[in-house]
């Protein structure tokens, strides 16, 4: 199957429509829609086709309530473009959170040797029940400071859903999983990779603070990035993380280098 990105957003914004619910082409913006994750911030957004010109934001604010007028409980504004910031400043200024990521993507051969191995480490792809619910543990044991918990927890929920229905086939043409790393039998880290046309997505790296600086975080990357070639079918593989943050210097050590930029900027009612 030969992957067909989207015709704006770069491949940031392709992959990330493999996780949403819909997809509605407005002719001057893509709308990217979950009715079943409503308070998804990144879930329910317009994808622009360049960065907002000066003057404009009025205007996509207009076409974003259009959008998702019929959406119940989308509670925010999400705009997302890739390359330069264009007119986001605009946006800053009245309100809006503002989301730069840098976009790496790499073929085996850019994947750098494998790192040292931290002690006790192991990976496995969660398979059963009992794989699943630790995940949802792991996950809900370290909330983001800036969610409630009772909608980071539903919220989440409803992305364990889309993972697992991929598992059983649900998402024609996507496969992959969801891993968990592990110490010495503790969770420490997990992360999902799923892949369509060739080209994989990573979604949601995620490490117990415990286990922050001590090699788990690279290890795990590396294996399953490992796995996405050799068993997914990838021959490409994306990361997105936040611009110039900690994160992205993990990913850097993968070898993968940044082919895009994808910007995004964030209006939550107050309250959401």
């Amino acid at each position: 199957m030969t992957l067909q990105p989207l015709r704006m957003g770069g491949l940031a914004a392709t992959t990330e429509s493999w996780f949403q619910d819909e997809v509605v082409d407005l002719g001057d913006a893509l709308a990217l829609r979950s009715p079943s994750d409503p308070t998804f911030r990144w879930g329910n957004l317009l994808i622009l086709p360049e960065p907002p010109v000066p003057g404009s934001r009025s205007s996509w604010e207009a076409r974003f309530r259009e959008a998702f007028a019929d959406v119940g409980g989308v509670r925010h504004m999400t705009f997302a473009w890739s390359g330069e910031d264009g007119a986001a400043g605009e946006f800053e200024a009245a309100g809006y959170e503002p989301d730069r990521n840098v976009v790496r993507i790499g073929g085996i051969d850019d994947l750098q040797p494998a790192p040292p191995i931290p002690e006790g480490f192991s990976l496995r792809i969660a398979e059963t029940q009992g794989d699943w619910g630790q995940l949802r543990a792991f996950d809900l044991a370290d909330p983001p400071m800036i969610e409630s918990f009772e909608a980071y927890a539903q919220h989440r929920e409803a992305r364990w859903k889309v993972y697992k229905s991929i598992g059983l086939g649900e998402k024609p043409g996507l496969r992959g999983g969801y891993f968990l790393a592990t110490v010495d039998g503790i969770v420490a880290g997990s992360v999902g990779l799923y892949v369509k046309g060739g080209l994989g997505r990573f979604q949601y790296v995620h490490v117990s603070p415990d286990f922050r600086r001590r090699g788990v975080a690279t290890s795990m990357m590396h294996a399953v990035s490992r796995v996405g070639f050799e068993r997914f079918g990838a021959d490409r593989l994306l990361i997105m993380a936040d611009e110039g943050e900690a994160p992205d210097r993990v990913y850097a050590r993968l070898g993968f280098p940044v082919v895009e930029r994808y910007v995004g900027v964030c209006l939550r009612e107050p309250g959401s």
